[in-house]
């Protein structure tokens, strides 16, 4: 009878904790310093299946942010405007877009990771620089943006 009593005072115990609700990270992408030569080092979040997927996943992630929505988070001396400012630009270059950031996307030549952060699962916390002004000159040059 002792050792129901007790189990049922432990299960009654743990069963009145409430529960802790943990995010794994916070997704947005960080700006940590601007080179002088106008390359960039963010702290990007990527998610896969292994550390190759999720590697991948931050490195798409960053450039993403870097060329639609801008690093607003960070260092106040980095570029917050996004590269490509024009509405629905993602969806009116989607063809150019789909192949741009495809597995082994071209994404990747803008991109030099320097090393990782948070690694817990799935999830991978990478900082990465990015050659904004190659990848600035690439978008002009497929006639994403005009020359100025």
């Amino acid at each position: 009878m002792r050792k129901i009593t007790y189990l049922l005072l432990v299960l009654y115990t743990y069963s009145c904790v409430p529960a802790k609700i943990v995010k794994p990270y916070n997704s947005k992408t960080i700006c940590v310093s601007m080179q002088a030569d106008g390359r960039q080092v963010v702290k990007a979040w990527g998610q896969g299946a292994n550390y190759a997927n999720a590697l991948e996943d931050a490195k798409a992630n960053a450039i993403n942010d870097i060329i639609f929505k801008g690093i607003y988070d960070g260092d106040p001396k980095c570029n917050k405007i996004p590269l490509v400012p024009e509405v629905n630009a993602r969806t009116k270059y989607e063809n150019y877009f789909n192949g741009f950031f495809s597995n082994g996307g071209s994404y990747n030549n803008f991109v030099t990771v320097f090393g990782r952060f948070y690694k817990r699962s799935i999830t991978e916390g990478v900082t990465l620089e990015v050659d904004i002004p190659k990848l600035k000159q690439q978008l002009i040059n497929d006639g994403i943006l005009k020359a100025q």
